[in-house]
């Protein structure tokens, strides 16, 4: 058997080019999901926006 150290270039470039090709990003990389616009985000969000909107509306009204 060989060890980590006794391994040629050859075997390791092998082993790379093996594991390349079974990569799939797809499956590896999780999708990236938006941080700003979750639920309890857009409910503050909207809130705040109703009340900005109040305020203003309020002050020329």
């Amino acid at each position: 058997m060989t060890t980590e150290k006794d391994k040629s270039l050859d075997e390791i470039n092998q082993e790379i080019e093996e594991e390349l090709r079974n990569y799939d990003p797809d499956k590896e990389e999780k999708p990236k999901r938006s941080v700003l616009f979750t639920k309890p985000r857009l409910i503050v969000l909207l809130v705040v926006l109703g009340l900005a909107l109040y305020r203003l509306l309020h002050f020329f009204f």
